[in-house]
C-alpha cells in the first residue's frame, strides 16, 4: 500500500464505491513517469487527504498466471518481502477477506484488513482480470487487531483502497494497472511519500511479475 503527505480541501468523505470508481476511471492522472519500467502517476480523490497513485506495465506473462498470485493473499507474503504477514480470514464466493502488516521503512509497522473481490474473464474476454478492494473496520475483527497492535506495535490504515487490473497484450503478454490510494495514519517523517510513489508501486508491481516468471 502507499503512503503520502499531500493535504487536500476538505470534502464530504466518499462512499467505497466511489473511491473504486474513481482509481478504475482513466480520467484525472498525471502525465505519468516512468519508475522501473513502470509508468507512474497520480490523481487526488475529493475527501480524500491523501493522492491516489497508479502503475501501468505491460510484461512478457500471460495475465492467467500473473493473476494466480495477485489473487490469493495468502501468497503476498512470498512476492513481497515487505509484508510480515497476508492472511486470508474468510472466503466466500469472488470474495476474500484478508489481513496484512507491513514493515515500511520511516515509519512504524502498518496493517489493514480488506475484503477484495476477484473477477475473472470480465465480459467474456478470456484473461481479463480484476482484483478491487477496500478497507475494513479492525474493531470488527478483534482478535486480530489486538494480536497485530500488540505484537507489532502496529498502526491500523484506515484508508485503503485500490485494484489490479490485467488485460492481455497478445500470446504470453499482459498489460498490469495498479491503482492505490492509502492513508497510513500516524506521524509520517519527510521521504515517505516519495519513497511510496517512487518505489513501493513498481516494485509491487515488478515482484509479481518476478513471481510470475518462475
Amino acid at each position: 500500500m502507499l503512503l503520502s503527505l499531500f493535504i487536500l480541501p476538505s470534502h464530504a468523505a466518499p462512499t467505497a464505491a466511489q473511491v473504486i470508481k474513481a482509481l478504475q476511471n482513466p480520467a484525472g492522472w498525471s502525465a505519468p513517469e516512468t519508475s522501473k519500467d513502470v509508468a507512474v502517476s497520480q490523481k487526488r480523490i475529493p475527501g480524500l487527504e491523501v493522492p491516489a497513485f497508479r502503475g501501468v506495465r505491460t510484461v512478457d506473462v500471460s495475465c492467467d498466471v500473473y493473476f494466480q498470485a495477485v489473487s490469493d493473499p495468502n501468497r503476498h507474503g512470498a512476492v513481497n518481502d515487505l509484508l510480515e504477514e497476508s492472511r486470508v480470514l474468510s472466503r466466500s464466493g469472488a470474495d476474500v477477506v484478508f489481513y496484512q502488516v507491513v514493515d515500511l521503512p520511516f515509519v512504524s509497522h502498518r496493517y489493514w484488513i480488506n475484503t477484495a473481490t476477484n473477477e475473472r474473464d470480465i465480459g467474456g474476454v478470456s484473461g481479463h482480470h480484476r482484483q478491487s478492494w477496500r478497507g475494513m473496520d479492525k474493531h470488527d475483527y478483534p482478535e486480530v487487531r489486538d494480536r497485530l497492535e500488540d505484537e507489532y506495535d502496529a498502526v491500523f490504515t484506515e484508508v485503503n483502497y485500490g485494484f489490479w487490473d490485467l488485460i492481455p497484450a497478445g500470446a504470453d503478454r499482459c498489460t498490469i494497472t495498479y491503482a492505490a490510494v492509502s492513508d497510513p495514519g500516524g506521524s509520517i517523517p519527510g521521504g515517505a511519500g516519495a519513497w511510496a510513489s517512487e518505489k513501493s508501486l513498481p516494485d509491487n508491481i515488478n515482484s509479481f511479475y518476478v513471481a510470475a516468471k518462475r
